[in-house]
């Protein structure tokens, strides 16, 4: 049963059949976990509001709980029955798809694409799961919370990250492989928006055709606060500088990675 506190109202009604009029095309966004993802969810869904897009988060709907269309869900967002052609309905912002993908035409479908050095994205996830992570108070993502933080309880930050290595690897992989460089996909990197939010910014408008005024330009500035004192191990935004493994990890485990990771970061052009 999902949380009580949480509004999924949209996302119910969207699992109902019960779609919006707006005619205008939908967007969908990818990523992965520990890539800024539910900040610049935020974002997409402040520039959203200002397109009069309607946000559907599905990830989250199931995650805490969810009951509607769960064989749907298992499946990967493929659908059968009333929900075959769910994703063809325009006016939506749907995200973030961080490991289970709606089965769209992802040569037909606006795509925007975020990723991150996965050498830190392991890094942090080591760090989310076992200080910060959120754990659901109902659902089967409850259990399997409460799992992932008895293994990182019981390891140590290198063996974690080199356990984790070949599942996020796979992630990644699908990305390069179906996704990246296809001329509707807009690939971002985290390094690039904490670097130059402003032309982050700009990127996702122009790619989107989304006109802003400068007020909502200037609330949505506001949001890239990037700054961090002192890290805090039992933060969200524990730190945000790019190249945190380098100071986390042993240099043997560094070099293992690098060669699990070896095609993705030459195809998202990070330095070994």
């Amino acid at each position: 049963m999902i949380r009580r506190d949480l509004d999924v109202s949209r996302e119910i009604k969207f699992l109902n059949g019960n779609f919006n009029k707006n005619k205008k095309p939908s967007f969908f966004f990818f990523t992965i976990n520990k890539s800024a993802s539910s900040f610049v969810t935020r974002v997409l869904q402040g520039l959203s509001s200002f397109a009069k897009i309607d946000y559907i988060n599905l990830e989250k709907y199931y995650f805490h709980g969810g009951e509607i269309g769960n064989k749907w869900h298992e499946d990967g967002y493929s659908g059968d029955g009333k929900f075959k052609n769910i994703f063809e309905n325009g006016g939506y912002f749907f995200g973030p798809f961080r490991r289970n993908w709606p089965k769209i035409d992802l040569k037909d479908n606006r795509i925007i694409l975020l990723l991150r050095d996965p050498r830190d994205v392991l890094t942090s996830l080591y760090f989310s799961i076992l200080y910060s992570h959120q754990i659901p108070k109902t659902g089967d993502s409850r259990e399997f919370m409460i799992h992932e933080r008895e293994s990182a309880t019981k390891s140590n930050i290198d063996d974690y990250v080199l356990d984790s290595a070949h599942y996020y690897n796979g992630l990644y992989k699908y990305y390069c492989d179906n996704i990246l460089g296809n001329e509707n996909v807009l690939f971002l990197k985290y390094e690039d928006m904490v670097q130059d939010f402003g032309g982050f910014i700009a990127r996702i408008t122009n790619f989107l055709g989304y006109s802003i005024t400068d007020n909502e330009l200037k609330a949505l500035l506001k949001m890239g606060d990037f700054s961090v004192d002192s890290e805090d191990i039992y933060s969200h935004k524990r730190q945000v500088t790019p190249g945190d493994h380098r100071r986390k990890l042993k240099n043997k485990t560094i070099v293992d990675l690098n060669k699990i990771f070896s095609d993705v970061l030459e195809k998202l052009n990070y330095d070994k």
